[in-house]
């Protein structure tokens, strides 16, 4: 039998402090592809939580949408099967958020 219970948004505020902790990502630029929706987006709100710069890259302009509000969050259209659409998309990454990596 469990005595205690923390709430939900306090554990999941402990775990994105672990997060940040473990993953030290701050100041970093990452790059996910398929990142507006599903794992993709799971993968940018993680890098996101623990203190990456994120270049979102999808082909769904409706979805890369919703990352307008942050700041931190680069959000281009881009077919990843198109190998120059993705060197042009690598480019303005670099030229916006600077280095990835």
């Amino acid at each position: 039998m469990i005595a205690h219970r923390a709430p939900i948004g306090d554990m999941s505020r402990r775990w994105g402090e672990i997060r940040t902790m473990m993953l030290g990502l701050e100041g970093l630029n990452a790059v996910v592809t398929g990142g507006a929706s599903g794992i993709g987006r799971a993968c940018v709100d993680g890098l996101r939580a623990a203190g990456a710069r994120v270049a979102v890259l999808d082909r769904d302009v409706a979805r890369l949408a919703s990352f307008e509000a942050d700041a931190d969050v680069l959000a281009l259209a881009c077919d990843v099967c198109d190998e120059a659409a993705v060197a042009r998309a690598i480019e303005t990454v670099e030229a916006d958020l600077g280095p990835i990596g």
